[in-house]
């Protein structure tokens, strides 16, 4: 298998011989890079896409103030890392939350139903 880069159709064909869902992928001109693998006849067989990702993280001091004061500013913090991220060209930002969280003991809460 050789390989080359992208160009329009490519994933139109693939999805025209495939018997798999590939209607629901992004458009083709959202991702940052692209790599078309042809077979020996030059017919595309697979497209790998990328796009930039980033991956927040975060440390809060978990005795501040209140627990919802906590949470408010988590999420002021989110979306002004948002905004700057989207200024960089980042289309995609992720975050994972400690079982702590998921739990329902971030941020101070005493919850059990995972609500922080």
């Amino acid at each position: 298998m050789e390989f080359r880069a992208y160009i329009d159709g490519d994933v139109e064909a693939i999805r025209a011989r495939s018997k798999m869902p590939y209607d629901k992928l992004p458009d083709p001109q959202d991702f940052d890079d692209a790599l078309v693998g042809v077979d020996e006849s030059g017919e595309a067989r697979i497209v790998l896409k990328a796009q930039r990702v980033a991956e927040l993280y975060m440390i809060l001091d978990h005795g501040w103030e209140t627990p919802a004061m906590r949470w408010a500013m988590i999420e002021q913090a989110h979306q002004h890392m948002r905004e700057r991220l989207i200024e960089k060209g980042t289309r995609w930002l992720t975050r994972s939350l400690p079982m702590e969280c998921q739990m329902g003991m971030c941020a101070g809460s005493s919850r059990s139903d995972g609500a922080a």
